[in-house]
C-alpha cells in the first residue's frame, strides 16, 4: 500500500513510525529464541532477554553491570578463548566466532556469539 502525505501529515507521522519500529524491534529481541546480551561502550552488559536466562541459566541481576567475557569464560577456559572472546566483544565491525564457554553452573557450552555496534542515538 501506498499513502500519500503532504508536508504537515509527514512531519507529524514520522516520529510515530519511527517509535513504532522501535518498539517492534525490541518486541523481536526480547522474544527471539536467541539469547541476547546489550553491552554499554565499557563492554558491560546492561540487558539480556529471556533466551539468555533460558540458556546460560543467568538473571539480569547476575549480569548487569559485569563484562560479557567474565560472564561466557571459566577461570579453566584456555587463555586463547579468552582472547578470541575479547577480540571479538572490541572488534569495530562486530563479527561471528564459535567458542566454548561456559553457563551460570560451570558447565560448558559451544556458543556462536555474533556482534555488532549499535551506537545509541
Amino acid at each position: 500500500m501506498i499513502v500519500r502525505h503532504d508536508k504537515n501529515t509527514l512531519e507529524r507521522d514520522m516520529p510515530l513510525a519511527r517509535d513504532r519500529g522501535i518498539q517492534l524491534l525490541g518486541r523481536s529481541v526480547q522474544e527471539s529464541d536467541k539469547a541476547v546480551a546489550v553491552l554499554n561502550a565499557r563492554r558491560e552488559i546492561v540487558w539480556i532477554n529471556p533466551s539468555f536466562t533460558k540458556m546460560l541459566g543467568y538473571q539480569s541481576e547476575d549480569v548487569i553491570g559485569r563484562p560479557l567475557v567474565s560472564v561466557l569464560i571459566g577461570k579453566a577456559t584456555p587463555s586463547a578463548v579468552r582472547l578470541s572472546l575479547e577480540r571479538l566483544v572490541n572488534a569495530k565491525r562486530g563479527g561471528l566466532e564459535e567458542i566454548n564457554g561456559r553457563d551460570k553452573f560451570g558447565n560448558e557450552i559451544t556458543l556462536l556469539i555474533y556482534t555488532d555496534h549499535i551506537r545509541d542515538i
